[in-house]
């Protein structure tokens, strides 16, 4: 049975978030795997370099790295080839301001791993 834009139960009831994730739960569903094997989170890219997460968000604005996401509010997800790693590296390199956040970053114990 099909009502409005979403599906409804067996009692005419609409799902919400709340009961898929509970239904979820109670037969031990797991989440989809929607991040694709050779793609890194922000927190990775930031612990490859030795940078914030601020500076891989920045990356990504200026389209320094390849992201994508599914929809607004969802985790990027970052695929790095060889070429525009090697520019990532010169760029931090190369750069007084994230050499310092960096340095900040590693004396206060959230340096690269």
């Amino acid at each position: 049975m099909r009502r409005g834009q979403g599906y409804a139960s067996a009692k005419g009831k609409p799902y919400t978030a709340e009961i898929v994730q509970w239904i979820r739960w109670r037969y031990q569903i797991p989440p989809a795997a929607l991040k694709r094997p050779e793609e890194l989170t922000v927190q990775k890219v930031a612990q490859h370099f030795g940078v914030s997460a601020g500076v891989v968000y920045y990356w990504i604005e200026r389209r320094l790295v390849q992201a994508r996401r599914l929809n607004n509010g969802m985790p990027y997800w970052i695929t790095l080839n060889a070429l525009d790693e090697q520019k990532l590296r010169n760029s931090v390199h190369n750069s007084r301001r994230i050499q310092n956040g960096a340095a900040f970053q590693n004396a206060m114990g959230g340096g690269a791993l």
